[in-house]
């Protein structure tokens, strides 16, 4: 099985879709996101900030 090499992007939403949200979710909860690059795929992260 071979990792997908692209760079994770938000794409624009359709009302008809049921995929395709993650990154927005993740970006509407999380201070800043992104991606590093491995030898073997790709690590998405987010940080999140804390309250109180």
């Amino acid at each position: 099985m071979s990792v997908p090499r692209a760079r994770p992007v938000q794409r624009e939403l359709y009302d008809n879709e049921e995929r395709g949200r993650g990154l927005r979710l993740v970006a509407a909860l999380a201070a800043g996101w992104g991606a590093d690059e491995r030898r073997w795929g790709k690590i998405v992260w987010a940080g999140l900030e804390g309250r109180g």
